[in-house]
């Protein structure tokens, strides 16, 4: 298994337990998690997590920039609408129970919500997720060296029978100083110089 793939298992998986996971601690209320019986944006995320899921199966790496960033973008929201909802409620109780000889209570009662980790691993999961699409896939780098390291194993296998053809005719070679191309001294006094492999080969052709 690769770690582009991994990676994206392993923040599938926490999307979908983050889902159920508390994700605020309310009094009265106790935990509350993201799915609420699906009628919370956790029903979204969760569906975006299972599609995660099965396109890091295919190895469908690319999708996973939408189920991630949206994903991602759902739970910024909330974040910014839980953080509103308290603020106005607490603007409400500056109001409301100015003079209330229960105002403290109130005021204890609003300070203990907070959010809980299941929140911190939804955005761990939707940060793996991204994290997976943007890695490259290491069978595709691989196979692009070994590509590489072919084409220039020919490359060096072209030039070498070429140079020794023309070594056995007399000709001597003079390595430029940017490694490309050659500086051929003749053996009737002279030099040329040939920039690519292409004239290289039809100038050993011309002199068997």
């Amino acid at each position: 298994m690769t770690t582009k793939k991994l990676i994206g298992l392993i923040g599938s998986i926490f999307l979908c337990i983050g889902v159920f996971a508390p994700i605020a601690s309310v009094p009265i209320m106790g935990d509350v998690n993201y799915f609420q019986n699906g009628r919370g944006d956790g029903s979204i995320v969760l569906v975006l997590a299972l599609i995660s899921l099965v396109l890091v199966l295919a190895e469908k790496y690319k999708g996973l920039w939408f189920t991630g960033i949206v994903s991602l973008g759902i739970m910024l929201f909330t974040f910014i609408n839980f953080h509103s909802k308290i603020s106005q409620v607490k603007a409400d109780m500056e109001s409301e129970l100015a003079s209330n000889p229960f105002r403290g209570l109130a005021d204890a009662a609003i300070q203990s919500v907070q959010l809980e980790w299941g929140f911190a691993l939804l955005i761990v999961g939707a940060v793996l997720v991204i994290a997976s699409a943007a890695m490259r896939v290491e069978r595709e780098r691989e196979a692009a060296l070994a590509q590489g390291n072919k084409a220039e194993s020919e490359y060096r296998r072209r030039a070498n029978h070429c140079m020794r053809i023309l070594q056995s005719k007399g000709y001597q070679f003079i390595a430029t100083k940017s490694g490309s191309g050659w500086i051929v001294n003749k053996p009737s006094g002279g030099f040329e110089a040939i920039e690519s492999l292409e004239k290289l080969e039809k100038y050993a052709k011309s002199r068997i």
